[in-house]
Formats: C-alpha cells, structure tokens, sequence
C-alpha cells in the first residue's frame, strides 16, 4: 500500500454538484479543480492506499453543507484520513463529524494511525511567531495545538521506527526558523513533515527539503498541480491495519476492513503542572471519547503545593484557577464544562463562592449542584469537580 498526501482542495460542491466558490481568484490554476483533483486522483490512487487531507477540505460552514464535498471525497478510491484546518468552519465535535463519516475515512486529533512500521500523526498547528508573541490569544493557540502534536506523537507504539507528522500550517515562521513544533518533531524522531495552507505568491516561499533530520514537504493542493502526492510505500501493512489508531488518547475509528467500522473509546490521564498534583490512586482528570472527567480541585497554589490562604474568596479562586488549568490541559476550555459539583464546607459562605464563581461561568452556565459537607481534604473550605464535552 501507498501512503499518499494532498492538502487544502478546498471543495465547494452543492447538491447538485456545482461549485458554489470558485478559486480563480488564486490564479488560473484553481478553474474547474475539483474536476482535477477527480482525475488525478483515479489516475494515482488505489483502494488498497492511504491519502493524507491535512486541512482546509471544504469551504462549507454546516456539516449539512459539507455532505456534497463528502460525497465527492467518498467516491474517489482509497481510505482517507482527514484533519482540520483554518478555513473547515464545517469543523463540529469528533462525535458528530464521526457519525457523518462514511467507510473509509479516519479524523486525526489527539491520535495516530499505523500502517506497517509507519505512524501517522500530526495536529492543525497555527502561525509561528517571528520572535515573541505579540498577541496573548495566539500564544495560547500555539502552545494548545503544541500540546496537542505531543498527544498525537505520545499515542505511537514504541516499536514503531517511522514518523510521519501532518500539520495544516507550517512548521516555520516566514523566515523558515525553527519552532516549537520542530523542537518536538526532532524529540520524538519524526522523519516526514507535510503541510499546507499556502496559496498563491505564498508558496514562493514554501519551505522544503531535509533539515534538522527531518524531511519537510508541502502539499497544498495547487502546489501538486492538484495530483496527490505519493509520500512513501509501506511493506507489509495488511488490510487489518488501514486506518487503525495506534492507541488513541480520544474516540476514533478503526477501519478494521472493507466491510466495517467500530468505536473505539479508549481513556487517557490528563496530566499538567499547573494544577495541584494527584497524590494518591486517582488522575487531575481522564478523558474518555470525547468526555473530560475532571477530579476534586481544593485551593492549593500548584507551584508551592501550600493553601493559597484561609479567605473563602481566595480559596474559591484558586479552586477555579485550578480547574481551568486542568481543563485547557486537555485542549478545552471552561466553555467546554457542562456539569460541576461544588463542596463546601459552610453554606453560610455560599454567596461569596457564587460571586467567584461567576466570574468564570458568565453566559450559558453548565449544571451545577452544590452541598455542604462536614469536612474536606487539608481542611479547606470548598472544592470542585467538572464535566466538560468537546
């Protein structure tokens, strides 16, 4: 079987087949390139291979809207293993965009997939900053998507000599320096990276060839003249291991053969250092599918392992500093949160935890109970757990 990579098609199919986008305005390469894609990729691909879609699959905004661009993708030969980029605003929760996914295709995102002694893995990636940041938010983007790349890399078997990491975004800044996501390719031994997101006078400056051990491709369709490009061949991968996970972190499809395709929810233990250590038989949190079970937070400063102080307002705080940092551990955020349960110790204090708590829960608050006990771990004043879904 073959191992075949093509980037951002951008698709734009109605019901009825038409493009309702056209891409001219990127050049005059992009008339008529869905109906390239088709041939070219009948022309190369078998059902016996594999071809990587790192991001920006469709132009749609509703998964209702992305059924054609679908139905197109289904209709050409081989499996395909599909992952995010900027511009899939389609994009919903790995539960739903799995329900919709027909035999043959694979959503990569805190998982990889093995075919013989090749792994796949990868992320979305984003922009890499030009020195510092200039903006908090996309700081907090990158260093997400980094967590999520390292997720992607740790659900690898050990065994597994090749890596392969697909991103949507450049590994790079635009001075072709290297980045985090370089820094973690070189820890973990990858020895293929394929990107997009290029277009235009952009792929002028394409960043290409091996460097720091690592072979860096771009496949932005256009880029390819919108024929898949072939990225190596892999012996001895069997019809048993298309498209099977290797140990996935989250809930993802095994295409176990032609014929079906199963659920496999699997856990994995959420681990950060900015929340309160587990120091007895338990986990900051698990996630299991696409469901994050967050342990009992209590108000202690992670980086001294001391209570932050004895006021019930700092406490409750801490207690909220704690869970979000539990939360975004895992790639979320506290919208995410559908369910807390909140103790404390006297409900006289009530109002002012509410009032802490409000400031973190502003708009389409999760469920809630909360119960006075007589007594809490180190004696303190409330804790907390959560429920979040992705």
């Amino acid at each position: 079987m073959k191992l075949f990579a093509l980037g951002d098609p951008h698709l734009s199919f109605d019901a009825e087949g038409n493009e309702y986008k056209p891409m001219g305005i990127f050049g005059d390469c992009w008339q008529n390139h869905g109906e390239k894609i088709r041939v070219h990729w009948q022309e190369s691909i078998t059902d016996e291979d594999v071809v990587l879609l790192p991001g920006d699959i469709s132009w749609a905004m509703t998964l209702e809207e992305f059924a054609p661009d679908l139905k197109f993708l289904s209709a050409l030969p081989g499996q395909k293993i599909i992952a995010k980029g900027n511009h899939d605003l389609w994009w919903d929760s790995l539960s739903k965009i799995r329900k919709i996914l027909p035999e043959g295709f694979a959503v990569l995102q805190n998982n990889s997939f093995v075919f013989g002694d090749v792994a796949v893995c990868g992320t979305r990636g984003w922009t890499c900053p030009d020195g510092a940041f200039s903006d908090p938010h996309d700081e907090k983007i990158f260093q997400r998507e980094l967590g999520r790349l390292k997720l992607s890399l740790d659900s690898i078997p050990e065994d597994i000599p090749h890596k392969i990491v697909m991103l949507h975004y450049p590994p790079v800044n635009g001075k072709h320096e290297k980045s985090a996501f370089v820094d973690l390719m070189e820890q973990y031994g990858v020895e293929i990276c394929l990107y997009g997101h290029l277009h235009s006078y952009a792929l002028q400056n394409a960043f290409e060839g091996t460097r720091w051990g690592i072979a860096f491709q771009l496949v932005s369709a256009d880029y390819l003249a919108f024929k898949p490009k072939l990225i190596c061949e892999v012996v001895g991968a069997d019809s048993a291991q298309k498209c099977a996970p290797a140990h996935p972190p989250i809930s993802s499809y095994i295409i176990c053969d032609s014929r079906k395709q199963e659920e496999c929810i699997m856990k994995q233990v959420i681990q950060t250092n900015n929340a309160p250590q587990a120091i007895g038989p338990y986990s900051q949190a698990i996630l299991a599918g696409d469901t994050l079970y967050v342990s009992g937070q209590i108000p202690v400063v992670p980086a001294t392992g001391a209570i932050v102080s004895d006021n019930v307002e700092e406490q409750a705080r801490q207690v909220m500093e704690n869970v979000k940092a539990v939360v975004e551990a895992a790639g979320l955020t506290l919208d995410h949160v559908v369910k807390t349960s909140v103790f404390i110790k006297n409900m006289d204090d009530f109002a002012k935890i509410n009032a802490v708590y409000s400031e973190y829960f502003k708009e389409n608050c999760p469920a809630r109970a909360c119960v006075e006990v007589a007594r809490l771990p180190k004696d303190v004043q409330i804790e907390m757990e959560a429920i979040a879904v992705k």
